[in-house]
């Protein structure tokens, strides 16, 4: 085989082992796959290597849908550190993942959390998330309705059920906590979907072969801290909240130019 054949199917399972994901189309990695998959020329041993990392990608979840479900993961890993609306946003994209189990790739499938092993393990699921909801000032309709179901039925419960049932919140008591969250909710919101959007471009910038070594700490934190502001973030890197801010501006800029 010649040495750069060997580099990189190399390179390729590297990838595969560190990431668990597939490549993004745009990585250089992935042209290369794409030219030895139309090549003539290899040999038996060189189209068997060639066999086996493509079924290997074939199993494999996209970096995408790798990002997700490690966002997701953490979410409900630390309900917590948490709002109440990443919370939602987490369970309901594990339910959907669940629900369309056939049409993801072996390696996605294997890494979903199975479902709760029995209806007492589902109920305090449920009741753990309910608990999170309201110490947030936000319950769906459909957390609501099951709440007070449990209520009606409070007599057919367990007795550490009852222990553990939540108490339902006053039409009032809700009304006015929707009131004074409503709005600092809303802004938490955007800030962190502003922050997700400027994550997803800088993994993006990382990836791509031409990213400066200059940038790549810039990039790297804001990659491995979604969830942080730009404060924080500065501070990990020993900057000021601007001087970050305008570091991160020109690495993303940087990179959409090369």
């Amino acid at each position: 085989m010649t040495s750069d054949w060997d580099v990189g199917l190399a390179a390729l399972q590297d990838y595969a082992a560190r990431r668990g994901c597939r490549l993004p189309v745009r990585h250089p990695l992935a042209g290369w796959l794409a030219r030895q998959q139309q090549r003539r020329d290899l040999d038996d041993e060189q189209q068997a290597a060639l066999a086996t990392a493509v079924e290997t990608w074939e199993r494999l979840p996209t970096a995408r849908w790798m990002s997700d479900y490690r966002r997701h993961t953490a979410v409900l890993g630390d309900l917590d550190g948490h709002t109440v609306r990443e919370v939602h946003a987490a369970r309901q994209w594990m339910n959907i993942q669940r629900e369309r189990v056939s049409e993801l790739p072996a390696g996605a499938v294997q890494l979903l959390p199975p479902p709760p092993a029995s209806e007492e393990d589902s109920w305090r699921d449920r009741v753990a998330l309910v608990s999170h909801s309201l110490a947030g000032g936000i319950l769906s309709h459909a957390d609501r309705r099951w709440l007070k179901e449990q209520h009606r039925n409070r007599d057919r419960l367990a007795g550490w059920q009852q222990d553990m049932l939540p108490r339902l919140p006053s039409p009032a008591r809700q009304a006015h906590r929707r009131n004074t969250v409503g709005i600092t909710s809303r802004n938490a919101a955007r800030t962190q979907a502003a922050a997700g959007r400027t994550a997803e471009q800088a993994r993006a910038a990382l990836a791509a072969s031409t990213c400066r070594a200059e940038d790549e700490q810039v990039l790297r934190v804001r990659v491995e801290h979604p969830a942080a502001s730009l404060r924080e973030l500065a501070a990990m890197l020993g900057m000021t909240k601007d001087a970050y801010g305008a570091a991160l501006r020109r690495a993303l800029a940087g990179a959409d130019r090369t």
